[in-house]
């Protein structure tokens, strides 16, 4: 056996381990024993198992292996108090007590993760894996819900570049929801039982999401770095797993994701001089945030009330300069100068509809600032 192969076979004893719930006892040289754990690494590390095809290509300085799994044992109990409810004595009449609703919930989760990285050069990682997840469940408002799952598929590459001067990363991904959480009035919820408590969660319904991340940074020159990022997500509910009332609010087209842009990206410059002054130095930065347009309700809308709830496309540009490591009377000083918004973008952030009432906010109109901080 290689020394690669040895520590490839001890990382998939433990992992295996892990899932047969034995951990600690990690035959790397074992023969098949009891358990589900010793079994499956006899078939893998035996004369046809998957390690001894690795061992003869010997690419396990370029291959990891990774695995992992959690379960998760969730009881919740307790009382919650109906709003506004009370109800009598027997015994006497006259005095009052709060009406209670019982909070019981006990559910058991499993999730693991697996997943594959390769090194095809020393600089450059290319990886894929497969995992799942989940929100707890629980009681509010007389409501029980269910736990909100996520099943996920990820691949990408990292890449350092051109002496470690260009950084890019690419990922790629999709991800299946089930029982998506939400919190809304118990009154929404069309349950009469809720209808006197002001919040309560219902399962959303189920969706499916896809997109990318793209991550750049470069380093032209000393002292002066550049970012740029892009990112996309597709999120679609199934509108047969939809809660009834939310469906019911929404009408035609259907439950819509909102608050949830489709595009957003970010731009940015940085330089950094030398020391200047008082043994300081120069920080200038500029930088861009930017977002498609967004649905910010999922209520039926009338044109004249999707142009009042839905942002357009939105860039705000910031800006700084500081003066940095300042030496001042033994510690470390900065003067900042900055502008936020520095366009004076007043585009609509939120926006909903309720009746003929509109509540709206914008995005915060232009700021200047002069900040002085110390390290002691």
């Amino acid at each position: 056996m290689t020394r690669n192969g040895y520590f490839l076979r001890l990382a998939f004893s433990i992992v295996i381990d892990i899932f047969d719930f034995t951990l600690g006892r990690i035959p790397i040289f074992g023969t098949a024993t009891d358990g589900v754990g010793t079994a499956v690494m006899y078939a893998m590390w035996g004369p046809i198992g998957l390690l001894n095809i690795l061992e003869v290509i010997d690419v396990t300085d370029q291959i990891d292996l990774i695995g992992g799994a959690r379960i998760t044992i969730d009881k919740k109990r307790g009382i919650e108090f109906v709003p506004d409810q009370t109800a009598a004595l027997l015994a006497d009449p006259t005095a009052t007590l709060p009406v209670t609703s019982p909070i019981k919930y006990r559910r058991t989760q499993a999730n693991y993760l697996v997943g594959l990285n390769y090194r095809p050069t020393q600089h450059i990682l290319t990886y894929a894996k497969y995992a799942t997840g989940y929100i707890s469940g629980g009681r509010l408002a007389t409501i029980t819900f269910k736990n909100e799952t996520a099943k996920s598929w990820e691949a990408g590459i990292k890449a350092d570049l051109f002496d470690r001067r260009f950084r890019s990363n690419l990922s790629v991904f999709s991800v299946k929801y089930k029982n998506s959480q939400y919190t809304t009035s118990g009154q929404l919820t069309g349950i009469p039982s809720a209808f006197f408590y002001s919040q309560a969660v219902v399962s959303q319904g189920d969706a499916k999401a896809k997109g990318f991340e793209w991550e750049n940074t470069l380093v032209p020159i000393d002292g002066l770095t550049l970012t740029g990022n892009l990112g996309y997500t597709d999120l679609k509910f199934d509108q047969s797993t939809v809660f009834p009332g939310l469906l019911l609010q929404a009408g035609a087209p259907g439950y819509q994701e909102f608050q949830r842009p489709k595009w957003t990206g970010s731009l940015a410059a940085q330089y950094e001089t030398g020391e200047i002054a008082l043994g300081g130095h120069l920080l200038l930065r500029a930088d861009a945030n930017y977002q498609s347009k967004t649905y910010t309700s999922f209520l039926p809308l009338t044109p004249e009330r999707l142009d009042a709830t839905t942002t357009g496309t939105i860039w705000i540009v910031n800006g700084r300069i500081a003066l940095a490591d300042i030496d001042l009377a033994g510690s470390k000083a900065q003067l900042a100068v900055w502008g936020r918004n520095l366009t004076n973008n007043r585009s609509l952030s939120f926006g909903s509809a309720i009746a003929f009432i509109h509540p709206t906010s914008y995005e915060r109109a232009r700021t200047y600032g002069i900040d002085l901080s110390f390290e002691f």
